[in-house]
Parts: C-alpha cells; sequence; structure tokens
C-alpha cells in the first residue's frame, strides 16, 4: 500500500495550485526546516495584482495567501519560531511579490 500518494517534495498536491505561486512555494519547499506545505482549494472570486502574504502563525506553523487572479491559502508546517517567520519572510520577498 502506497503512503502519501499527493505528495511531491514536501507539497501536499491534493488540490491544484494557482501557477503563479508556484516559483515561491518550490524555493520554501527546498527550506530545510519546512516540514509540509499544503494548499487550500483555490477562490476564483477574487481578483487584483498577485501578492503574496504571510499571515499569522497557527500552533504548528505559519499560514501564506497568495492574492490575485484567483486567491489561494497555504499552511505551511514547521515550528512557529522568529527565526523561521524571517526566513520565510525573505524567501517571499526574493521570489514573490509580498
Amino acid at each position: 500500500m502506497r503512503r502519501h500518494t499527493h505528495r511531491r517534495n514536501k507539497v501536499k498536491l491534493k488540490h491544484h495550485m494557482i501557477k503563479e505561486a508556484i516559483p515561491c512555494i518550490k524555493a520554501i519547499s527546498d527550506l530545510e526546516f519546512v516540514k509540509l506545505i499544503v494548499p487550500d482549494a483555490i477562490d476564483n472570486s477574487s481578483h487584483g495584482t498577485n501578492r503574496m502574504k504571510l499571515s499569522s502563525a497557527a500552533v504548528n506553523g505559519f499560514k501564506l495567501t497568495f492574492g490575485g487572479a484567483g486567491a489561494q491559502k497555504f499552511h505551511i508546517v514547521c515550528d512557529p519560531t522568529d527565526e523561521n517567520r524571517k526566513a520565510l519572510e525573505n524567501i517571499i520577498r526574493k521570489v514573490g511579490k509580498g
């Protein structure tokens, strides 16, 4: 029996991802402290410019919101420390628009 059939390189792929968010998600998945990235369903009713924003820390990590022509939230599973938050914000600043 195969386990984790919807995972590829720390990213759970049960839901589709907005193609503009993929480069930033790939860069985040390369970070050593990131254990898993879970994308939510895409909300097509959202409009605007593409922008990534790191939301508040949850018990098991952070929430990342990608807004634009469609919106999608990503749950980043890791230790919610200030050091990890700064590393994630640096990746978003370099790769994504945030």
